[in-house]
């Protein structure tokens, strides 16, 4: 009479079988935990991205870049306003460096938003609860807490890298020289930010001057715009307006970050910009001629025209 109990075989057949299936699900929790850590540190390069130079593939001037002229020089900035850089209170009215005799002329009549209004991202990192850090992932950190304290984990970076490289060490938290060879999620998550997602050229913006003054006339184009916590000029070409003509008064290849700007037409005596000069109308006591001018990513400035009489 056979017995009712398993057998020693079946015992283990069975035990094979319970672990083979324990096995397999822990690899499938792996993979799944994996691919969702993948994901965040997608979304959180997207998001660095905003921060940055405003939403990938969109007319936009939001951003660091867009209210401080300038790029990041690391994650940090994104999200504490550095001593360094100005906070933004209210719109501030540019500054026109006349020099000279004139010296400094505040344009009071069209105020720029101007200054650090992060921040830029939302603190809170994956595994780093209380902490207002903004980490990938897979948590990274950098290797001297120094650098840590930068960047986050990412991969430090310098303002002036072209391109400037938005980067995660992927599962391994290892760099990748060719992070394309590396399987699985080892490999190095990178966006780049080039020159055009975050500047333009002076010389797009098409700034024209009708003369009906009746007489001729010296006028420059100035391109202010707001760099380092401070207003900079760009200066155009001189040009001289003959009576009741028309005439386009370029800008240099000068770069300019994106954001708004402001362009001023300037009554010119000579060839000598920033020796005492001053915006049309200043003398007078009349609002300057001048106008916001707005650069975004790839997209060229609406064009400026001007009667003057």
């Amino acid at each position: 009479m056979r017995s009712l109990g398993f057998t020693l075989l079946e015992l283990l057949v069975v035990v094979f079988l319970l672990s083979a299936i324990a096995l397999s699900g822990v690899a499938v929790v792996d993979e799944f935990d994996n691919q969702s850590r993948y994901d965040q540190t997608r979304s959180r390069l997207m998001q660095l991205r905003a921060g940055i130079v405003g939403a990938d593939g969109s007319w936009t001037v939001r951003g660091f870049v867009a209210d401080n002229g300038a790029l990041p020089a690391d994650i940090e900035t994104l999200l504490r306003r550095p001593a360094s850089l100005a906070a933004f209170g209210a719109a501030r009215a540019p500054t026109f460096k006349a020099n000279g005799a004139v010296g400094d002329i505040t344009l009071n009549s069209l105020p720029l938003a101007k200054g650090w209004r992060g921040p830029y991202l939302v603190a809170g990192a994956t595994r780093d609860p209380g902490s207002a850090s903004f980490r990938d992932g897979w948590s990274n950190r950098n290797a001297l807490d120094v650098d840590d304290a930068l960047f986050h984990g990412w991969s430090a970076f310098t303002p002036s890298d072209e391109p400037l490289l938005l980067r995660s060490h992927g599962a391994n938290g290892v760099p990748d020289s060719d992070p394309g060879s590396v399987a699985d999620y080892d490999g190095d998550l990178i966006m780049p930010i080039v020159a055009s997602d975050w500047s333009g050229s002076a010389a797009e913006l098409v700034v024209t001057a009708s003369n009906l003054t009746g007489q001729n006339q010296g006028m420059r184009a100035v391109l202010l715009v707001w760099i380092a916590d401070d207003w900079i000029r760009i200066n155009g070409d001189r040009v001289i307006a003959g009576a009741d003509t028309t005439v386009t008064l370029p800008l240099p290849d000068a770069t300019v970050p994106i954001g708004t700007h402001l362009v001023v037409l300037v009554d010119e005596a000579n060839d000598i910009a920033g020796d005492g000069e001053a915006p049309y109308g200043h003398a007078s006591g009349a609002p300057p001629i001048a106008a916001r001018v707005t650069f975004a990513p790839r997209t060229p400035p609406k064009p400026v025209s001007w009667e003057v009489r």
